[in-house]
């Protein structure tokens, strides 16, 4: 109940605030990523020209442009996934030094409490010097 508390508490709020906001921004990046990755450039040319490959075979170089995409899309695919494990982590160790400030926060709170109390034992123990 004392003003102290309250600066507490609010700090508290503020700092899950203050946490969730890189969350924020990170779904914002991801969105725009997405997106890029979404648009897709138009190839110089459609038709098939075969192009011989060093088994023999032919292969076209759309085949070629195309496997080329996929794996650049892979590649961007696995540079998300690492970034999400990254954040992942992250979130992580915000909530494990979000669930120490709140211990921390309860135990303040009953060393308010044995405070209280060993004041008014005090003041007990001095009215009964008092009468006699």
């Amino acid at each position: 109940s004392s003003p102290f508390f309250f600066f507490l508490h609010s700090f508290s709020i503020f700092g899950q605030l203050f946490f969730s906001l890189p969350l924020f921004f990170a779904s914002l990046f991801f969105k725009t990523a997405y997106k890029m990755s979404r648009k897709t450039t138009p190839t110089t040319s459609t038709t098939a020209t075969p192009v011989p490959s060093p088994s023999g075979g032919q292969r076209t170089i759309e085949a070629m442009l195309q496997r080329e995409k996929e794996t650049e899309k892979a590649l961007e695919l696995q540079t998300l996934m690492q970034m999400l494990q990254n954040i992942q982590g992250s979130i992580q160790n915000i909530q494990g030094k979000t669930d120490k400030i709140e211990n921390m926060e309860k135990n303040i709170e009953n060393i308010g409490k044995k405070i209280d109390n060993i004041d008014e034992k005090v003041a007990n123990i001095e009215k009964k010097n008092g009468r006699n």
